[in-house]
């Protein structure tokens, strides 16, 4: 299973409603995948970066690499980095709340043409087949509920567990 990707990032608007499925301190959290949903609150990254959303998406390790999706079921962008609290020197400042950051899907796409052989994303293969490819997800619905979004979003990610042993 797989999520079609947004082809342009700059049909996201800020204040769109996104979300990610990830698998945060399994450890501590457990095995089941956890849900959290958000805003892109910014078009651009730190020091105005054009390549990130800044996003309210709750992330925590474990969301890392994870997809950030848009209501009609669209990757959007890839979870990357959430503002550190140490980044200010003021000891009397507010802690960053919410502020994360996800890698837009204009990116993703450039870094998917690169793979060699069977393995590389062919955009216009994708596009051109869209409606015909075997095992392709749904066309995307704006009438989709955040539960058959989130359903739909979990078939897509899969828990990596590295050991060092």
């Amino acid at each position: 299973h797989w999520l079609p990707i947004q082809r342009d990032a700059k049909k996201i608007k800020r204040g769109s409603e996104v979300l990610t499925v990830g698998f945060p301190r399994v450890n501590l959290q457990g095995f089941e995948s956890k849900v959290t949903n958000g805003l892109i609150s910014s078009l651009t990254g730190v020091a105005n970066d054009p390549n990130f959303f800044q996003i309210s998406v709750p992330i925590q390790p474990g969301n890392s690499g994870g997809p950030l999706v848009s209501r009609e079921g669209l990757v959007v962008g890839v979870i990357s980095s959430k503002l550190a609290n140490n980044t200010t020197s003021d000891p009397a400042s507010v802690q960053p709340e919410n502020v994360n950051y996800a890698v837009k899907s204009t990116c993703l796409r450039d870094l998917l043409i690169t793979l060699p052989g069977k393995y590389r994303y062919d955009a216009k293969k994708i596009s051109k087949n869209r409606s015909t490819a075997k095992g392709k997800a749904k066309n995307p619905s704006k009438d989709m509920s955040m539960v058959e979004l989130t359903a739909r979003v979990e078939k897509t990610v899969a828990l990596v567990v590295v050991s060092t042993e």
